[in-house]
């Protein structure tokens, strides 16, 4: 079941605020149990496995569209049969509540792809 961050917004027009250790961990809680915090707190990442090297271009090509609309930019790496996607705000190198809605947008979208 979706997260409910997945129904919040960014507000672009304004900097949004790193979040506190404990604060990034309870929503984390929100997410697949896949996305995981840096040590340092300062990126949230996941690594997306599929069975066929086009999944993952489909997948990527899903998020791209996602991050567009959202005028947001993960960081994406395709290796083979996996893609990696990282999260950060790059302005503030850390991780604010935006991270976490992109994340459950992505959760959603791998949960609901039909490749």
């Amino acid at each position: 079941m979706p997260s409910h961050l997945i129904l919040k917004t960014c507000d672009h027009q304004s900097l949004p605020e790193l979040l506190e250790d404990a604060v990034a961990e309870e929503l984390l809680q929100e997410l697949h149990p896949d996305w995981r915090l840096s040590d340092d707190m300062t990126c949230l990442a996941r690594v997306f496995s599929f069975d066929y090297p086009d999944q993952v271009s489909r997948f990527i090509n899903a998020v791209s569209w996602v991050s567009k609309c959202d005028d947001y930019a993960p960081q994406v790496v395709m290796s083979g049969y996996q893609c990696i996607i990282r999260l950060q705000t790059n302005s503030l190198n850390g991780v604010t509540e935006c991270d976490f809605i992109y994340a459950s947008r992505i959760d959603l979208l791998f949960e609901l792809r039909a490749c």
